[in-house]
């Protein structure tokens, strides 16, 4: 009889793998999210496309050979194995030594010598028929981690839901969302650009002052959006010509006509460049100065002895207006050499509801052109956009309005997040421009834009 006795050592795993890992291939961003101890979900872009239970080494060569036909660097791939290691939790004593006693037995069965009944007068040798008897069955078991099943077959995929949303019906897959904040001002750069010696700047006439903020929930299938703007267009009460009223203050009389809308509208694919649009808008035209008028106030109070100060008068009627529009719009896409090259046009009706005398027909171009990888930038994230726009309407009540403009935008990732400041001008020719007399003012005077655009992609 054989004996034969040695040491087993189990090992536990209790966080495979825990750290977040992120890499590109071919533009495309995946990353490895721990799901708490059961495993790995690797995302493309943001979107889940497969999970990877990590529970022993199989598991782990199995989702590293997944991964190396991604194309995932080889310092990542050292960086798993490295943490799957230091996850393994050694066996206690006890268990060590129920293990060893059991593989000893089962190792001494296996090595004895077979039992043989042995005829030495006719040479025959002849196994002896074994009785049955009750046999152990003898097996490692070890704790394993919460939510993971160690059956063998198809196992359940732990769920993401509450964690990771990327569906809706109207827009399919969603790619981003975004918000931005934009003001105008006749004062370039709000004034800072005069306070530099630069000349031009406006005098705070007709065309004035806006603030517009604009929320975008875009999609595979479709484009969500929300717009507000507040704009206020002014003009001094004359006396005679160059002398205007004040009061006893010493500020200036103004009539002040402030337009504030609220804009909400769909945009539908029904074909790949194609789509539909949908949409209302709520506008009032004041002279209260609910939003922008305020605004303008507050800021030239902040220095009252160098800049002029207003008195807004009460000269007219309030004005809301309801219209509902919809329309049809394409886009392309293009390379012209190093830069991407995004065309977009769109052509709309709209209707006043509570005025039916008052309709539009519209239409808007933009191109937008992206630096790509010149100056150390990359299609998803260039260094810097360039968008040049021009819109114009047929007017049921007013002569046509024509709009152009251009901005510039240098987005900056932080992390899953888009950061882009933008600076821009534009020349609007609206039916509240003509609304006071221009003789105050430039009749197509340029205005500056300084704006944030916060970005999340999906």
């Amino acid at each position: 009889m054989k004996k034969l006795s040695f040491m087993f050592f189990l090992f536990t795993s209790t966080s495979l793998l825990a750290s977040d890992i992120t890499f590109r291939v071919d533009d495309k961003k995946y990353e490895l999210k721990a799901r708490g101890a059961s495993g790995q979900g690797l995302f493309k872009d943001g979107k889940f496309i497969k999970f990877f239970p990590v529970n022993s080494r199989q598991n782990l060569e199995s989702m590293l050979e997944d991964l190396d036909e991604l194309g995932i660097p080889k310092e990542h791939k050292a960086t798993l194995s490295k943490n799957f290691n230091d996850s393994l939790k050694p066996a206690s004593d006890e268990e060590l030594i129920a293990t060893s006693i059991a593989l000893s037995k089962v190792a001494s069965e296996a090595l004895s010598e077979p039992e043989v009944e042995c005829n030495e007068e006719n040479g025959q040798i002849t196994n002896i028929i074994r009785k049955p008897k009750n046999e152990e069955t003898i097996y490692c078991e070890c704790e394993m981690p919460e939510g993971v099943s160690a059956s063998i077959g198809p196992q359940k995929v732990p769920s993401f839901e509450g964690e990771y949303w990327d569906d809706y019906s109207l827009l399919g897959e969603i790619k981003s969302s975004s918000l931005t904040i934009n003001t105008t001002n006749d004062n370039h750069l709000h004034g800072v650009y005069g306070a530099l010696g630069g000349g031009g700047d406006g005098n705070d006439r007709g065309r004035t002052f806006g603030l517009n903020i604009d929320y975008k929930l875009v999609g595979d299938e479709g484009e969500f959006r929300t717009s507000f703007e507040s704009v206020i267009f002014t003009e001094l009460n004359e006396a005679e010509e160059n002398l205007y009223y004040i009061n006893k203050e010493g500020a200036f009389l103004q009539n002040l006509l402030e337009r504030n809308r609220l804009d909400v509208s769909l945009r539908k694919r029904y074909d790949a460049d194609k789509y539909y649009i949908a949409g209302i808008e709520l506008e009032q035209i004041t002279d209260n100065g609910n939003i922008s008028g305020p605004i303008q106030q507050a800021w030239h109070k902040l220095s009252v002895t160098r800049n002029i100060q207003y008195d807004n008068q009460d000269f007219r009627d309030n004005e809301v207006n309801l219209t509902l529009y919809g329309g049809l719009g394409r886009e392309w896409v293009s390379d012209l050499g190093n830069w991407k090259c995004t065309s977009r046009l769109e052509g709309t009706l709209g209707h006043n509801i509570l005025d039916t005398s008052d309709a539009y027909a519209k239409v808007r171009g933009e191109v937008e052109l992206n630096s790509n990888e010149l100056f150390g930038g990359t299609k998803e994230n260039p260094f810097v956009l360039v968008s040049l726009w021009a819109s114009g309407s047929l007017e049921t009540k007013s002569a046509p309005e024509k709009q152009a403009g251009i901005k510039m935008s240098f987005p900056v990732e932080v992390g899953k997040w888009e950061v882009k400041p933008h600076v821009g001008f534009s020349i609007k020719d609206e039916k509240e421009d003509r609304y006071f007399t221009q003789k105050q003012s430039t009749k197509l005077e340029p205005e500056s834009h300084i704006g944030i655009t916060f970005s999340r992609k999906f």
